[in-house]
């Protein structure tokens, strides 16, 4: 999944009985600008697509909106509720985060894990298919994007 995708995600995004995630939308904001963000349009059309998960990622996303949804309750009318799963907490709590703040998180965690920190989310996306990939996890279907 690209930064955008999964920045513009929302939970009606997520159906938790048959574990996948549909991609429909990317996050775009050129200014960086919170309250200017758009939904637009995957990179290509193949790119929407319907991705399958595993029971703890589905689990792991349960566990976030129970704690998202204390987090609304705190803030109240001042939380803009959206839908959006990688929400702000502080600052226009709601809003949906920026690009460069998924970068920045995965570049810390792969500092703390001693992993390449040169690596960037778009390179483990392409690192997760190739794995799975050669467990016989991924399948290719129909020349469209990859899936479980």
């Amino acid at each position: 999944m690209r930064a955008g995708e999964l920045v513009a995600l929302k939970w009606k995004d997520i159906d938790f009985d048959e574990q996948t995630i549909s991609i429909t939308k990317t996050y775009y904001n050129p200014t960086n600008n919170t309250l200017e963000y758009q939904l637009v349009p995957p990179k290509t059309r193949k790119s929407k697509r319907a991705i399958v998960v595993d029971k703890e990622v589905i689990a792991a996303f349960k566990k976030h909106m129970l704690a998202q949804k204390k987090m609304q309750e705190y803030y109240g009318e001042a939380y803009l509720d959206e839908g959006f799963i990688f929400a702000k907490k502080e600052k226009q709590a709601g809003y949906p985060i920026f690009i460069k703040t998924v970068e920045n998180r995965i570049a810390r965690l792969l500092k703390l894990s001693g992993l390449n920190p040169e690596l960037t989310p778009h390179s483990l996306r392409h690192t997760y298919i190739v794995v799975s990939r050669s467990k016989g996890k991924l399948r290719r279907d129909y020349g469209a994007a990859w899936s479980l």
